[in-house]
């Protein structure tokens, strides 16, 4: 095990550390026998690449070098295969630098021409299977290897980069082992890649016999996934604390965005985007209860930049006057009264539409005990 930069792990951690470092006779295909571990140690999430060098005439000489990730430092934006490329192999006797802390940045950035660089494709045809295996905790996971080292690696890194950190914190993965390893003694790791001599493991680039893909949110993350799109992994990212350590949270926070993408730009009340937002507010209130929960989440959801996607601002006043969930949501949060008061001063707003807006609202006060239709009732007396 290389030197470490980290002073202020515990003896226990050390001990840990030391034996996930360990080799295990890995070969992978071609020439490449070097693999990487992941997991949280000591308030930091590791990954780990560990190599063997089988050409000395004495004995092996193994090298492992673990990267401390402090994900309370990684800023918005990140890409966490770029650290693909900082995992470095010893050369002669100099180990100086590896007590160093490096400064990495992760940001993602375009190409030369302002486009992103292509991500590699990863052709894995039941991989929402298999995730949702994994997020449900329906594993370990185990795999044949199939390809070179270096494809399950940067796997991995890409995996990483969908899992928030409450959920990535969760998990220790493998990229290769040459048999079922340990995590800790109660449990393996949580997916990792194995050298299949007997044929017995499931293969990533197969299908799953009998199973059919659904249209649904572990599909839009293994497209992702596969894929390299951006859009999912920044979701992860930007609503990490909201999504904390719950699958079922990430789950909705994905369904709920993938439902705001696919509609149609249509700003008119009509019954479909009506119909479609009123579900988005039960599903929110039904996984987010209290008003403090998923706040961030919540308050960009009902931003006048995502619900003009449904329909103008006096169907969302309605909307939110009338909710039978208003329990679930800070009604500051996102701005109503300064909405609402704008939306009744504005001048397109004529006299007639205000009349209309306060009859619909006072028919509704006998169907829900709402009580923000009385505080745009009020509102409405005293613009003049």
């Amino acid at each position: 095990m290389l030197a470490c930069s980290i002073e202020d792990l515990y003896y226990r951690d050390r001990v840990k550390m030391e034996k996930l470092s360990a080799w295990d006779d890995y070969a992978g295909v071609g020439n490449d026998n070097s693999y990487i571990t992941t997991y949280e140690l000591g308030g930091y999430y590791v990954i780990a690449k560990t190599w063997c060098d089988s050409s000395a005439e004495e004995f092996q000489q193994i090298w492992t070098h673990s990267l401390f990730v402090d994900l309370d430092a990684v800023q918005y934006q990140y890409n966490l295969e770029r650290l693909y490329d900082c995992f470095i192999k010893p050369a002669g006797e100099d180990y100086e630098s590896y007590s160093q802390p490096i400064d990495v940045s992760l940001e993602v950035e375009d190409d030369k021409d302002g486009e992103k660089e292509d991500a590699t494709q990863y052709k894995m045809p039941a991989l929402s299977y298999w995730l949702e295996k994994m997020l449900h905790k329906e594993g370990p996971l185990s795999f044949a290897v199939e390809n070179t080292s270096e494809y399950y690696q940067k796997f991995l890194l890409r995996l990483l980069n969908y899992l928030p950190f409450g959920l990535m914190k969760q998990y220790a993965l493998c990229s290769g082992t040459a048999s079922i390893r340990e995590y800790n003694r109660s449990k393996d790791f949580d997916l990792q890649f194995i050298v299949d001599e007997k044929g017995e493991l499931p293969k990533l680039s197969e299908p799953v016999d009998g199973y059919i893909e659904k249209e649904n949110w572990l599909k839009w993350l293994s497209d992702s996934i596969k894929g390299g799109w951006e859009f999912m992994s920044l979701i992860a990212q930007k609503y990490d604390e909201d999504i904390s350590i719950f699958t079922s949270r990430y789950a909705v926070v994905i369904t709920i965005l993938n439902t705001v993408m696919d509609l149609e730009g249509d700003v008119r009340p009509g019954k479909k985007n009506v119909s479609t937002f009123e579900s988005v507010l039960k599903l929110m209130a039904s996984t987010f209860r209290g008003q403090l929960d998923a706040q961030f989440f919540k308050k960009s959801m009902l931003s006048e930049k995502i619900t003009c996607r449904y329909f103008d601002e006096r169907e969302f006043i309605y909307q939110m006057a009338t909710t039978p969930y208003w329990k679930s949501f800070n009604y500051v949060d996102f701005d109503f009264f300064n909405r609402t008061v704008k939306y009744l001063q504005e001048i397109l707003t004529t006299k007639e539409a205000r009349e209309i807006l306060m009859k619909d609202l006072r028919k509704m006060k006998r169907k829900t005990n709402n009580p923000y239709i009385d505080v745009v009732i009020a509102m409405d007396k005293t613009i003049e």
